[in-house]
């Protein structure tokens, strides 16, 4: 409801209430308000200073008429009976409410007349009461709370002393008190007749912005776990076995993307040794013979072998050694230019390095390469992330864990993606040049594979071994805390591909190194080729000489011509079949090493068509892997604060104001650990469902784009391309965003939504949980705000059934009054404003109506003017008729209005 008050007082010590308030409302304790002074009123239209939030601004009732609908008006007159301050006179009283009901259309104007006075004054007012008006002398005393020892308020007309009494106690008649719908006139009927009553009242406000700051933390906090989430009433179960749950999704991940680790391959040819035929045999046989007896077996050797050459295997292992040494020292030593294992950082940049001298020995133009498209393998692992963590089935294939009829999560977020607060930085400062790597992710197995290699090897150095046997200890026991992690098991898949797809590359280098040196394979035979000629010319010597003998005894005549015929015949055949004998048995192990040499070049071409498949196996599983990085970084960031920071989040402090009277008492909630780690595990069953971290990751993922910043405008249609996105790189969008995600954390605006739907629950049906925890409260009055029960601290402003029958101060009442008991308290109205676990009470005690003339300080008009012997007369312009008119066009410029010196001079 739209409503206006506006508070009429003279000019003089009444200001001080206006500046009570004014100090109250700058600290968030009093609505905004309007204050008129007589001065103020022209003929045509009406000043006022509209205070709002402590600061005050000039504007005219006549532009309030037209701003917009309002549905009720309070106008309060205040009206002094001290001594020595004029009044501002019933008849500007009337002008106004009647200028308030014609300009206001159908608004409801309450009057309401409230008399400020003080015990032993003897100031008397002629209009005490008047007809139409709600007429209430606020009561001249303070007090802790009612039924408790009261402090009459003494005579006084300091502006000070008067106003914050007066202003604490205007302020619950009227509903000035912010957090409080209405006020106890507002639907009160009048009651006619010169009669007034008694009024005080009672403030409380309990400031909870610790306590709900701690209650928040453990409700939408996972540092103490995640919650159990529930479905159609049943909640869920925390696994036991984590291992187990993480290495089966982790393989149903894999089964869903299983092109991902290992590409194509071209098969191998099946190959059987090439058999030596009799003629080929004969051939080489009668070769060998003609190169032995010209003492040449070493050009016969070449002739015989040279039949394959190993050109194009000698080019591409001299390119890949020569031009990229380095490349080739990582892949096939696995080490880097500095000696130290290489990281799967140096084996994608040499697996690049080679593609690219692959490109450059082919010959053929080359093509722009497209990166693979792995969007769908990091949308299922961030779907099965929040899966193991809530509960919920998001992808086919992707199950969640299942306890018999029960859905089962997991209980920490690092058992699925660790956060990187959880990194490994125990290498100390002067080993961590030399290991050269930042600190180790969770996640990150290969970075923790090379840093434990490197460790190894600095401690077996002297000089650095102590320390680095103490971080690998060190190491070695942080590594098992997080090795059985979904995000640990996904990233060892990708790293035990990248291990083997390097091995496939070095022993595919190795065989095209064997290629390239198939040549020298027979360098060992030429020496035996040597020794077998020279045996060969030895037997072909020795049968030749006897040869010669026989056929000098034939021509002789020694030996008969048969005879010596048939001996040369046995002499030849002898020595054909000893010297081809002696060749076979001798090139035994030539033929082997032929057919071994043919078959590896034979090989060499698959190797180098395999090899451009491999190396694009390792490109593709090294991009992937810093991808894989990437998103754990952002799947942790998410699990680990869905909700946002909630250390930073903004809490509204809790008010602390000086100078307040005692009727007026702020608290803020003591925190009780126990009592909110309680609440909190009650909260959590109620508002988790199955499925509860789908929001708080769309949320994550739309705000990308602002946290990415003037480039974020390339996926703001569509954050969802960040899946495709290189895990590193300038070009690359995600990396911006993980760092930014890093240092800001998720946007906070889900986790604020989730907070007021708690609130709202812990003012409806979760309200007893909020009362258990408002068990004790630090009060402001006390010293060092010391703590006191909560129901000390409200002293009772929230039961108004047990105040029937409590007093007011009646020093302002006859005799008469007091003996009738009038100023016993008839209706006790106590309005309390909740917001969570945040407590505001005000209590207004009223008496019921009693005459006037039963109040010390009435007098009786003389000559029914109106005006009040022993005070001040009405000032000439009061008696000038207020005219409702329309409401004036305010210009840009609006011209001066005379506002009196309301601050001796000085400005406002």
């Amino acid at each position: 409801m739209s409503t206006i008050t506006i508070l009429l007082a003279p000019v003089g010590p009444l200001a001080g209430v206006r500046d009570a308030l004014t100090d109250w409302s700058a600290a968030g304790l009093i609505d905004p308000f309007l204050w008129v002074e007589p001065p103020m009123i022209g003929r045509s239209s009406i000043s006022a200073l509209a205070v709002r939030d402590g600061v005050l601004e000039g504007t005219t009732l006549n532009a309030l008429a037209g701003a917009g609908r309002t549905e009720r008006i309070r106008v309060v007159s205040l009206v002094p009976a001290l001594t020595g301050v004029g009044v501002a006179g019933s008849a500007v009283e009337q002008e106004l409410a009647q200028f308030l009901e014609s300009s206001f259309g159908q608004a409801e104007v309450l009057r309401v007349r409230a008399i400020v006075a003080r015990a032993g004054d003897t100031a008397t007012l002629a209009d005490l009461a008047v007809d139409g008006w709600h007429n209430v002398l606020l009561s001249p005393e303070d007090s802790s709370g009612p039924a408790m020892g009261q402090t009459r308020l003494a005579a006084t007309t300091d502006p000070f002393e008067l106003g914050i009494p007066a202003a604490a106690a205007l302020a619950g008649l009227v509903g000035l008190w912010t957090g409080v719908e209405g006020s106890p006139l507002d639907d009160e009927n009048l009651t006619y007749g010169r009669q007034a009553r008694l009024s005080r009242s009672y403030y409380r406000r309990l400031g909870t912005a610790e306590l709900e700051g701690a209650l928040r933390r453990d409700v939408l906090s996972m540092d103490r776990g995640l919650p159990l989430p529930t479905q159609f009433g049943a909640s869920a179960s925390y696994v036991d076995d984590a291992a187990l749950a993480t290495q089966t999704m982790a393989g149903q991940l894999w089964a869903r993307h299983p092109g991902v680790l290992r590409g194509p391959r071209d098969p191998a040819p099946t190959s059987k040794a090439t058999a030596i035929g009799a003629w080929q045999a004969l051939k080489m046989f009668f070769g060998f013979l003609l190169a032995a007896l010209r003492n040449a077996p070493r050009a016969w050797l070449a002739r015989v072998v040279n039949r394959m050459r190993a050109d194009a295997a000698a080019a591409v292992h001299g390119l890949v050694f020569g031009s990229a040494p380095s490349a080739y020292a990582v892949v096939v030593k696995g080490v880097t230019a500095d000696g130290m294992p290489a990281s799967w950082l140096d084996y994608g940049a040499a697996a690049a390095a080679i593609d690219k001298i692959l490109d450059e020995q082919g010959g053929a133009p080359r093509d722009h390469e497209a990166h693979a498209d792995l969007s769908s393998l990091w949308q299922d692992y961030a779907a099965a992330s929040l899966t193991l963590a809530d509960g919920g089935e998001r992808i086919t294939g992707l199950t969640p864990v299942q306890i018999g009829a029960q859905r089962g999560v997991l209980r920490r977020p690092g058992s699925i993606v660790p956060g990187v607060d959880r990194a490994f930085d125990g290498v100390p400062p002067h080993l961590a040049a030399t290991v050269g790597l930042p600190p180790i992710e969770p996640f990150d197995v290969l970075g923790a594979h090379t840093l434990e290699q490197r460790l190894r090897i600095l401690a077996e150095q002297p000089t650095v071994g102590v320390a680095a046997a103490t971080a690998l200890q060190a190491f070695a026991s942080w590594k098992s805390e997080h090795g059985d992690s979904f995000a640990a098991r996904v990233g060892t898949r990708i790293g035990e591909s990248i291990v083997a797809v390097t091995g496939e590359i070095r022993e595919l280098l190795e065989d095209i190194r064997r290629a390239a040196s198939a040549d020298d394979i027979l360098t060992a035979s030429q020496a035996q080729q040597k020794r077998l000629a020279r045996t060969v010319r030895t037997v072909l010597i020795v049968f030749a000489a006897l040869l010669v003998i026989t056929g000098v005894l034939l021509a002789t005549g020694v030996v008969g011509l048969a005879i010596g015929l048939s001996v040369l015949g046995v002499l030849v055949l002898t020595g054909f079949a000893t010297t081809l004998i002696v060749f076979l048995r001798g090139q035994r192990e030539l033929f082997r090493l032929v057919n071994a040499r043919n078959e590896l070049l034979a090989r060499e071409e698959l190797a180098r068509r395999n090899l451009r498949h491999a190396v694009r196996d390792a490109r593709r599983l090294t991009d992937a892997y810093g991808q894989f990085v990437a998103w754990s970084r952002v799947v942790g960031t998410v699990l680990g604060a869905p909700f946002g920071r909630v250390e930073e989040t903004a809490l509204a402090p809790d008010v602390d104001v000086a100078d307040l009277p005692q009727s007026v008492r702020l608290g803020s909630g003591v925190v009780d650990p126990a009592a909110v780690g309680s609440a909190a595990i009650e909260l959590r069953r109620d508002i988790f469902a199955i499925g509860w971290l789908d929001q708080c990751w769309t949320s994550a993922l739309a705000g990308a784009p602002r946290q990415i910043g003037p480039r974020g405008v390339e996926i703001e249609a569509n954050p969802r391309a960040l899946y495709r996105q290189a895990g590193s790189g300038e070009d690359s969008l995600l990396p911006i965003w993980t760092d930014a995600l890093l240092a800001q954390g998720v946007d906070a605006a889900v986790g604020d939504a989730t907070w007021s739907r708690v609130l709202e629950d812990l003012d409806g049906p979760r309200a007893p949980i909020a009362d258990r925890l408002l068990t004790s409260v630090a009060d402001a009055r006390l010293a060092g705000g010391a703590p006191v029960p909560y129901a000390v601290f409200l002293a009772g402003t929230d039961d108004p059934s047990r105040l029937h029958g409590d007093r007011l101060d009646d020093a302002l009442l006859t005799d008469s009054a007091r003996a009738s008991g009038a100023s016993v308290v008839e209706r006790p109205d106590s309005r309390v404003g909740r917001r969570g676990l945040s407590r505001i009470v005000v209590l207004t005690e009223l008496t019921a109506s009693i005459p006037a003339y039963e109040f010390l300080l009435h007098r009786e008009p003389v000559g029914g003017g109106g005006r009040d012997g022993g005070l001040q007369d009405d000032p000439p312009w009061a008696a000038a008729p207020v005219r409702a008119t329309a409401p004036e066009p305010v210009s840009a410029e609006p011209a001066a209005l005379e506002v009196p010196d309301l601050f001796d001079g000085m400005p406002f």
